[in-house]
């Protein structure tokens, strides 16, 4: 589980108790409570958040398998992006995204023609 591998790299994560979807028609996670202090008034606070920081980058650093909101742990195989172009397409639905960007001229043409063709290398 991702949570397990953000452990091992150091991360300090809560632990899972339990994850599911049987007792609801939604996907659940109960963790044990963590107490600790609100870092909104905390007087060292971009201590905390340039630790929070470093936190996501070695987050991010973690390999997963495919895209989207299946994980790897689920037995929902129907809805799996093998790759980021597929994700974008089936899931993030960016060509719908793309065209209101347009319609509205939320970019300037040449932006946008440049991030749509990122999009869709």
């Amino acid at each position: 589980m991702a949570v397990s591998v953000a452990r091992e790299k150091g991360i300090p994560v809560r632990e899972i108790l339990e994850v599911g979807i049987q007792l609801t028609s939604k996907p659940y996670m109960v963790a044990r409570k963590t107490n600790g202090i609100v870092a909104t008034h905390y007087p060292d606070r971009l201590k905390i958040i340039r630790e929070m920081g470093s936190y996501v980058a070695i987050i991010h650093s973690i390999p997963t398998i495919g895209y989207g909101h299946i994980f790897n742990w689920s037995e929902n195989t129907l809805s799996k992006n093998e790759t980021w172009k597929e994700y974008l397409q089936n899931e993030l639905k960016l060509d719908e995204r793309l065209e209101i960007l347009d319609k509205y001229k939320m970019l300037r043409q040449k932006d946008f023609k440049k991030l749509k063709a990122s999009c869709f290398k």
